[in-house]
Parts: structure tokens; sequence; C-alpha cells
């Protein structure tokens, strides 16, 4: 009976995206993501979708990171696979009046596929929020309005496709005239969206302050497979196979950040995150099988399998010095986060890992104003190393739940490097 357990309960897991794991961009990935307050123009389209028209330029940032996870399950290589792929940053602003509307977009596309759903066995240890699933298309248009000097509002959607519809129906059987076999897909990809609120203030010449408020947003895998079956004089009925699963889950998340400018030219930032992970309810897959053969049992479920996450708070720091030389400009970035993990300690089914994080990064730039007579403007390439080490994690299981008690620890190393044009 437990064979038939483990065969018939999948786990997925509430894996993140790339842009949530490492941030926008090589000049917030050199910082830690602390760009809550400090962003503006494309940058600003994912970290405050609110201090995008704080730039009046026309930005256009291109960039490319790889991201090498070297994930460990007692010891082992948990063979998670790297995440890489392009991004791209736009922020449109005009000038009404005494207010500036800006359109920005942030845009993440891996280049292996598109979106990676994957269903483990529930006996089958899995990282939950790092796993293979961190590469899938981030798409976030925004709509920023500067309505006074010093204070910016704005909001977004994230973008997501919902895998949902009739499924999958296929008939099997043998006739007089030999072997049946035919079958059809019916599959719809119905979008869902997250809202995103962004408020940044920039106080003076030297002070900076900004808020967002980020709603949860999963994918819900909802498919169904129906399966005729007809032999004559033996086996005729039909199994009917119902999975719903949520995929990709982001938890509400509430951020804000100060930054301070104590001498010119360097920036000192900082920020406090709030993820509503608690809200994370359906973690796990519900497959029911409904058999109508005439040989086997009627009905199937799955079993209802309760992982128990919590809130987390974040922190992340940065610093940007930057220094003038003659018609070039340098900088130079750090920052440092520490991410705990949501997942609690429990001792059952299914088998899944998460470790706390010390997040360390560090990165440069160059600004070439004027650089070509249709660049009047500057432009700017950039470049950032982050690398994450996971605190080591043992896991007590009980045996009689079905739980192998194990071990996990390993790092995230992640470079990155975009050019942005200013028009």
């Amino acid at each position: 009976m437990m064979r038939l357990f483990l065969l018939i309960v999948f786990c997925s897991a509430a894996h993140a995206d790339a842009l949530e794991t490492f941030g926008f961009t090589a000049r917030a990935i050199g910082q830690a993501g602390a760009l809550t307050a400090g962003s503006s123009g494309a940058v600003a389209a994912w970290h405050n979708p609110g201090a995008v028209a704080f730039s009046d330029d026309v930005e256009l940032s291109l960039g490319y990171s790889y991201a090498h996870l070297g994930l460990r399950i007692d010891g082992q290589d948990a063979r998670v696979t790297a995440a890489h792929g392009i991004s791209l940053g736009i922020a449109l602003p005009l000038r009404l009046w005494r207010v500036t509307v800006a359109f920005g977009l942030a845009l993440y596309l891996p280049d292996q596929v598109h979106a990676r759903i994957e269903l483990v066995p529930a006996a089958e240890t899995t990282f939950a929020l790092l796993g293979n699933s961190m590469q899938r298309i981030v798409v976030v248009p925004s709509l920023s309005l500067r309505i006074l000097p010093w204070l910016s509002i704005g909001g977004g959607v994230t973008i997501l496709t919902d895998v949902a519809g009739a499924g999958i129906h296929f008939d099997v059987g043998i006739s007089d005239s030999g072997k049946v076999g035919q079958g059809e897909v019916d599959v719809s990809l119905p979008l869902r969206a997250a809202p995103t609120i962004g408020v940044a203030m920039r106080i003076g010449r030297h002070a900076e302050v900004g808020a967002i408020y980020r709603g949860d947003l999963d994918l819900r895998l909802r498919l169904g497979v129906l399966a005729s079956v007809q032999i004559a004089q033996a086996v005729t009925g039909t199994t009917n196979i119902l999975l719903q699963a949520s995929n990709f889950y982001s938890p509400q998340r509430v951020a804000l950040g100060v930054g301070l400018s104590p001498v010119e030219n360097l920036w000192l930032r900082g920020e406090i995150s709030w993820l509503n992970w608690s809200a994370y309810r359906q973690s796990t897959p519900q497959l029911n099988v409904d058999v109508n053969l005439s040989v086997s049992p009627p009905l199937l479920p799955s079993v209802a399998l309760s992982v128990p996450f919590r809130d987390t708070w974040t922190l992340h720091v940065g610093v940007e010095w930057q220094r003038d030389l003659r018609r070039v400009t340098f900088a130079l970035r750090g920052g440092y986060a520490f991410e705990p993990s949501p997942l609690q300690s429990f001792r059952g089914l299914p088998l899944y890992a998460d470790n706390d994080r010390h997040i360390v990064a560090v990165g440069g730039g160059v600004t070439l104003p004027h650089l070509l007579p249709i660049l009047k403007k500057a432009l700017s390439f950039d470049v950032a190393l982050q690398i994450h080490a996971l605190i080591p994690r043992r896991y007590e299981k009980d045996p009689q739940l079905g739980g192998v008690g194990f071990s996990s620890d390993g790092y995230l190393l992640n470079a990155s490097a975009t050019t942005t044009v200013s028009f």
C-alpha cells in the first residue's frame, strides 16, 4: 500500500523566479537587490514601479545572467539545472505640463525553456524554493507618475500564464480488426496577474525613500486525462485522472527601503521586506484517479500533504560609489542580504529542503556620456557577481510517516552583465 501511495502522490515546490532570487540588471544584482529606494528608469520597472518616472531619459537596458546552482542533498549533487537568460528593461518618460508620466517594462527570458513545470514523487528529496523551476518568463509592465519633483508613484502587474483545459483524451483497445488507438489534447493558457504598487521619494540630494507592495502569484496547473478502454470480453470502461497543482508561487511582499549619501558620490542603501509565506496552502498537488474498468476500485484519491510555511523578514543592504574622471564615470558596488527559509520543520512527507541564505554581492560599471553622435546621452556597462551561501540544515523525519532524514547545503553563483542606453 505504501508503494502505491508513493506512486500517486506528487509534490511541486514553490519555486522563485530569477528576478526575485537575484535582482534585475547588474546594477541591482551588485547591490544584493537593495534598490527599492535607489532605483529609477528601466531598473525600477522591477524593483519599484513608482520610481520609473524619476528618470527624464528614455532608457533601454539589455543584459544576460548565468546562475550556477550548486545545491547538495546529503553531500551529493542535487542536479538542479542552471538558470540563465536575457533581461530587457525599458523606461519611456513623457513630460506633461508639470507632471512626468513614464511607462516601464521588466522582462526576463530564459534561453532554455519558457517555463519548466516539475512534479516529483513525494518520497524524493527536492529543494522547495531553489529547484529546477527557476527558469520561467517574467513580464512586468508598469506605469509611473511623478506628481512632484520629489515624489513619484506607480503600479504594474506581474504576468504569468496558467495551464488549464479539458486536458488529454485517448481511446485504446482491441477490436475484431485489430488494435485501436486515437487521442486528442485540449489545453488553454489563461493569464494570471499580480499587482505591484510603488512609492518613491527623493529628499534633497542626500536621502531617498521607497516602498512597494507586490501581490501573490502562482501558476495553477489543472489537467485532466480521460482514457477509454475497450477490450472485448476482457476489460471495458474509462479511467479519469485529474491533476491540480501550484507552481512558481510568489508570496505577497511588502518592502521599505531607505538610501543615504553621507558624502558626495557615495550611497548607502538598505531595505527590509515581509513575505507572506504562511498564505501558501496548496504546496502539494491534488491527484484523483477514477477507475471504472470493472476490475479495480472505483476511486483512488491522493492524500493531501500539509507543508508548514511561515512568514519571513529579509534584510538587504547595498553600497554604491561613483567617481567622475573627465568624460568617464566609474562605479563600484557591493551588497549583503540575509534571507531566512520559510519552510518549517516537519517529520513526514514530502521531502522538501530549503535553507537560510547569506548573500554577498560585488559589482562595478562604467558610463560613457556622449560616446557617439547618435547617442546624445549616456551609455553604461555594468557587471556583477552574487554568491548565496546556504547554511547547512538537517531534517529529522519519522519513518512511520514515510520520511527519511537527510541534510541539505550548497551555494548559488550568479554572474551578470548589462548594457544601458539613454536617449
